[in-house]
């Protein structure tokens, strides 16, 4: 193998790669030798195929790896005998590659700016926690005795409030569709959980009854075989309940799995203070990034920033040809965009590179376990696609790296608040959602817009 060095500068790194022909022949001889002891070839037993079958089998693919393996091994070699820290994964140029030939590459490095971490402890931040009135402690209660009501069987017709306990299967153009059908389903009417119209038509229905509910699914509807489809549900009400209230008591807090009232009064309450600690959360990073930012200094690798600012220009064109930008900006020229834009790239690459290097600085890393957390955490967001959703990082490794780096974020902030000089100030539940709401109508952070859509065919509203 020989390396030499092209250019090395602050900001990138060049070298070129020679391997020898006859290490990349030997190196394919040992491959196609492993690729032999495995497989399983017609007329052979396994690890007695001559080199000339092997070779015709699986010559291409054992190429490949061995040139991937000595492209990665020279990358290993440089990194560690130069002392390189990567900002990025490097670039790869194949300048030769064929069997018979040297193997012949560049490689360019993208390094890590020299960054002098500021003292952590000099930043002020004012975290910020709800002060939760007895009042919004009662309200809530309210809410969750409503959630713990019995139900009584009555023999009367159904009305708007009461529960129906109904089996039904669904149909378009006479033929039943997947997700369409139930059996003993609890329907609350009124409760607005299944498609408009539903429940009204089963108002005055009584136990023994058969209705045929016609409906028609919204436009927009999450399945796109039935938006804007007219439907019929063959509807069997079995039962007529009327729910029976729930006192705010001890009992009601022991039906929860706690020890009486007090105690729940008290998770409550805590419940609602830390319902405002995520979007808090992203008010003190906001002004966390704004003191990094203010108190580090250094040249940024302008090709990251490029690349940052093309991803980006890419989806704020989409949304223009979409009609879909921001109101202050459907106005700008693209000249104007642009230049707003390559600010917000350059900002995000310099905090990206900083929370880098404080990672480093502070032995911050991104365990499997915090992957596996993250999985499930995006997994539950879609209720009955569990499955799916596992299944489709472990097919996308790549999809499954992206959320290395949100993760390694809150991390290091977690990390840095620590460190920082921190004070927390008591805010009422309104004054907080005043703040919040000013702050978006202010906020100057633009985030082109991305939507995930998970799709579910069913009788009920997602």
């Amino acid at each position: 193998m020989k390396i030499s060095e092209i250019k090395k500068d602050s900001t990138l790194a060049q070298y070129s790669v020679s391997i020898p022909a006859k290490t990349i022949s030997s190196d394919i001889d040992s491959k196609l030798s492993e690729y032999g002891e495995k497989a399983d070839i017609p007329g052979f037993r396994k690890g007695k195929a001559p080199k000339s079958v092997l070779q015709k089998k699986f010559g291409e693919n054992a190429f490949g790896e061995v040139v991937n393996s000595q492209i990665q091994s020279s990358v290993e070699k440089i990194v560690k005998d130069n002392s390189i820290r990567p900002a990025i994964q490097p670039t790869i140029d194949v300048k030769s590659a064929d069997v018979d030939k040297d193997l012949e590459f560049s490689i360019e490095f993208v390094l890590m700016p020299q960054i002098k971490m500021m003292d952590l402890s000099k930043i002020k931040i004012e975290t910020i926690k709800a002060n939760v009135s007895d009042k919004e402690v009662d309200e809530a209660l309210v809410g969750l005795a409503k959630d713990f009501r019995d139900s009584k069987k009555v023999e009367r017709e159904a009305k708007k409030g009461d529960l129906v306990v109904i089996d039904f299967l669904g149909k378009v153009d006479d033929v039943a569709f997947e997700g369409g059908a139930g059996n003993d389903h609890n329907l609350e009417l009124g409760s607005n959980s299944f498609i408009p119209g539903f429940e009204d038509q089963l108002i005055g229905t009584k136990a023994g009854d058969s209705k045929d509910v016609n409906v028609k699914f919204p436009d927009e509807y999450h399945a796109p075989n039935l938006a804007g489809k007219d439907a019929v549900f063959e509807c069997k009400v079995k039962e007529v309940k009327e729910f029976v209230e729930t006192k705010i008591d001890d009992e009601m807090a022991k039906k929860v799995g706690l020890k009486d009232l007090a105690e729940l009064k008290e998770n409550v309450k805590k419940q609602l203070s830390s319902k405002f600690d995520g979007s808090t959360r992203n008010l003190i990073k906001k002004d966390l990034m704004n003191q990094l930012d203010a108190g580090h200094k250094f040249d940024v690798p302008s090709i990251i920033v490029e690349q940052e600012f093309d991803e980006i220009w890419k989806s704020v064109k989409q949304s223009k040809e979409e009609g879909k930008l921001e109101d202050e900006d459907a106005n700008k020229s693209d000249k104007e965009l642009e230049k707003e834009y390559k600010e917000i790239a350059l900002r995000r690459v310099r905090l990206g590179l900083l929370l880098t290097e404080i990672a480093s600085e502070l032995k911050v890393e991104v365990t499997q376990d915090d992957i596996n957390r993250a999985v499930m955490s995006e997994a539950q967001r879609y209720p009955g696609q569990e499955m799916q959703v596992f299944e489709y990082y472990q097919k996308n490794p790549q999809v499954l790296e992206q959320l290395r780096a949100p993760i390694l974020e809150e991390k290091v902030i977690d990390m840095i608040l620590e460190k920082a000089d921190t004070k927390e100030k008591l805010m009422d539940s309104k004054d907080i959602e005043k703040m919040l709401n000013d702050e978006n109508d202010s906020s100057d952070k633009k985030k082109p817009s991305k939507k995930t859509k998970a799709k579910k065919a069913s009788a009920k509203k997602s």
